[in-house]
Formats: C-alpha cells, structure tokens, sequence
C-alpha cells in the first residue's frame, strides 16, 4: 500500500488505498497510478526506500530478515506477473529480492 501511495499527492486516493483488503485490489488501484515519470530506477528506489524504513524500525522483521543467512539469495516468487519485483513463471527481475538481500547484507 506504501508503496501506490507514495505515487500520488492526492489525500482522498492515499485513503482510498489504505482501506483496500486485497493485494489484488490494492494492484488495480495501483496500477492506474503508474505514470511516465515513475520510471523501472524510480519504482525500484522507492520500493527500497520503503523496504529500508520498515526494517529499520520493526526489529522484530529485521531479524528475521537476518535469519535468513547472509548471501542467502532471497526470492520474490508470484502468483501473479510483477516482472519488476517479482519471477512470475521462472521470469522477471525480482528486485524485491535483490532489495531485500541488500537491506539484510548490510
């Protein structure tokens, strides 16, 4: 939900987000908010700035981030085609993955 919010300046549509139950709804939403100026680099900064803050302050899902191993290479596998931030099918780029190994790596 952060992350579709921070696409928009618009108060009513940041509510409008925060009441949606399911990612599949929250997605819809989303995707109509993804506009030229939110490039693959912008989407993919922000996911982990986002991902960097949540960690930084809810200790208890930093350590199981960290649990995870160091160099244990994290995999963001979808039941749905996210190919920026996920492997759909045994494809994408899975920079949800790469982010998260990054915010435990260091």
């Amino acid at each position: 939900q952060a992350f579709y919010a921070s696409m928009t300046d618009d108060r009513e549509v940041k509510l409008q987000i925060s009441k949606l139950k399911t990612p599949e709804k929250i997605r819809e939403l989303g995707a109509t908010l993804i506009k030229p100026k939110h490039t693959e680099a912008w989407q993919i900064e922000k996911m982990f700035s986002l991902n960097k803050i949540k960690f930084e302050n809810y200790s208890v899902l930093m350590k199981k981030l960290k649990d995870t191993g160091y160099g244990t290479k994290l995999e963001n596998r979808l039941v749905y085609p996210d190919l920026l931030f996920g492997t759909y099918q045994n494809k994408g780029s899975d920079n949800l993955g790469k982010i998260l190994m990054k915010i435990r790596d260091n």
